[in-house]
């Protein structure tokens, strides 16, 4: 509690706005799309529940406070066995992207990140090695997208660095999306559980910061609901162990918003 309210007197004194306010100009997240994500949540929500798969009986923990729900855990068969498997798909499909093969170098360590080195024109993509394979193959198509995009604008003569952050980030998920329907629609389904987390974390802090005076495990809690149909926690206190919320705040603002926007274009 005391954290949220010394977050919120650094912001009013420092940025003269608000937490969610800075990190909106942040991002640059425009207005527009902010405000119809506001209008449309809980339809958007919705629908992402929708296009859930559908895979059968759920373990009776998959929704509870002690575990994170993840579909692409729960696919009784996954397209690909190895990262060389993904590289191979991605440079088929974009012959653009294999003329770049030999200046994209894959690491594994913590974070996962992609950083482009301007001297040597290369990427490196470095992806969490304490991810599952399923999920570090996620975090590849990903990142790719990333690079695809830059490309594309290079190609253009745009510079695709001098983007603004939600900008790259929503780009890279309408490829990524278009990327994962061509592997298997059971793999994009799978994916958009992701999205609803994403939903949740931003949910649970815009509520956080516009009233830190509450219950903040009966909070978390019940923003997990509102994402989840079907869930239904009485309390939870993980926030605490939320890297998210406790140290990058509103860092799944970008995503959330790019989200909501792909859904309702």
């Amino acid at each position: 509690m005391r954290l949220i309210l010394t977050r919120i007197d650094y912001f009013l004194k420092k940025e003269n706005s608000t937490p969610l306010e800075t990190s909106i100009k942040k991002f640059r997240i425009p207005s527009k799309d902010f405000q119809k994500f506001k209008e449309n949540k809980e339809k958007i929500i919705k629908q992402y529940n929708l296009l859930l798969p559908k895979i059968g009986k759920l373990p009776s923990w998959f929704y509870s406070e002690f575990n994170l729900p993840c579909f692409i855990c729960q696919l009784s068969e996954f397209p690909f066995k190895s990262i060389n498997q993904v590289k191979d798909f991605l440079f088929k499909k974009y012959p653009s992207l294999a003329a770049f093969r030999h200046k994209i170098r894959i690491t594994k360590g913590e974070p996962s990140f992609i950083k482009y080195n301007k001297i040597e024109d290369s990427f490196l993509i470095t992806i969490d090695k304490y991810s599952n394979p399923r999920h570090q193959i996620m975090i590849l198509i990903h990142e790719m997208s990333h690079i695809i995009n830059y490309l594309k604008d290079f190609q253009n003569d745009i510079s695709y660095l001098e983007r603004e952050r939600y900008t790259q980030e929503k780009r890279a998920v309408e490829t990524e999306f278009s990327i994962l329907k061509d592997i298997s629609e059971d793999l994009f389904r799978a994916s958009l559980g992701k999205v609803l987390i994403a939903f949740w974390t931003t949910t649970f802090e815009m509520e956080l910061y516009k009233n830190p005076n509450q219950d903040i495990e009966k909070l978390y809690a019940n923003t997990f609901n509102q994402c989840f149909i079907g869930a239904k926690q009485k309390r939870n206190p993980f926030f605490v162990l939320n890297e998210n919320i406790i140290t990058q705040i509103f860092s799944n603002l970008p995503y959330t918003i790019a989200y909501s926007n792909i859904l309702n274009q």
